[in-house]
């Protein structure tokens, strides 16, 4: 009988025990963002939260200043976005065949000849291109003055490649960041994929919400075989729409889940 209630009494110190350290645990773990992994978040001590909440990147135990936080958000983002269009265009290219590699028809001497590009392009890939022979407060007038829109398969590259140098770079290299605010040095597109170009002519921003980091990015989306009202449209919502907007955590790491918006994008209906 003294050894039942010997183990009875044993039992309920294990639970209370048990309890106890639950009960810890629920008040001291808590959860900070951590976009570097797909959950988006890390589990920490209070302490630590505290720390977080105070500005400080965990993992380098130190606060990073904007113009840190800015240049590693934007790399990210820059990287993500090559990534992402490859992605896509490799779905296309394994599901409806290899027309939908970029330009992939200017490789074709039959049709490059009937083109008549006004200057010799190598067909090009998906990434960033800076505009090397214009400015930026130049682009709309420019763009406006030298596009032809006559030229349906063709027009955006003659005028990038031909009339404004494009030149192949690595994007954040080309970045200027002053404090919270980052731009391109030159006019800069993305070759996305299937002929689409993102045009970067306003400033990256890095602002503060709610204790959170949000990088504000605006970019317009340009496909070849736009006429010039379809053109002047996209000009338009250019200048008056929302941005995107992405979190960036305290150690720089940005928000941007690639695999959702590829599955959201892949399929030639959907983007």
């Amino acid at each position: 009988m003294k050894y039942v209630f010997s183990k009875k009494k044993l039992n309920i110190k294990i639970f209370t025990t048990l309890a106890l350290i639950v009960l810890c645990l629920t008040y001291s773990i808590k959860t900070v963002p951590n976009y570097s992994k797909k959950s988006g978040y890390d589990f920490v001590l209070k302490y630590n939260q505290n720390k977080y909440s105070q500005g400080y990147c965990l993992t380098e135990n130190r606060i990073l200043s904007n113009e840190e936080i800015l240049k590693k958000g934007l790399s990210q983002f820059f990287q993500k976005e090559i990534a992402l269009y490859k992605n896509v265009q490799n779905y296309r290219i394994h599901k409806y065949g290899s027309n939908w590699e970029v330009y992939s028809f200017i490789t074709n001497a039959t049709i490059r000849a009937r083109l008549k590009l006004k200057c010799d392009i190598t067909k090009p890939d998906i990434g960033y291109y800076s505009l090397e022979s214009i400015k930026t407060n130049e682009f709309m007038t420019e763009f406006f003055k030298k596009y032809n829109p006559d030229k349906r398969l063709i027009g955006l590259l003659e005028l990038f490649f031909c009339d404004f140098k494009a030149k192949k770079i690595s994007a954040i290299k080309n970045i200027i960041i002053k404090n919270n605010i980052a731009y391109f040095s030159k006019p800069t597109v993305l070759l996305s994929y299937h002929e689409g170009f993102i045009i970067y002519l306003k400033k990256f921003l890095l602002e503060k919400k709610n204790k959170e980091h949000i990088l504000k990015i605006d970019g317009m989306y340009l496909p070849e075989g736009y006429g010039m009202v379809n053109i002047k449209q996209s000009f338009e919502y250019y200048n008056k729409k929302d941005s995107y907007y992405y979190k960036i955590d305290n150690c720089g790491n940005i928000d941007y889940n690639i695999e959702e918006i590829y599955e959201d994008i892949k399929e030639a209906t959907g983007g």
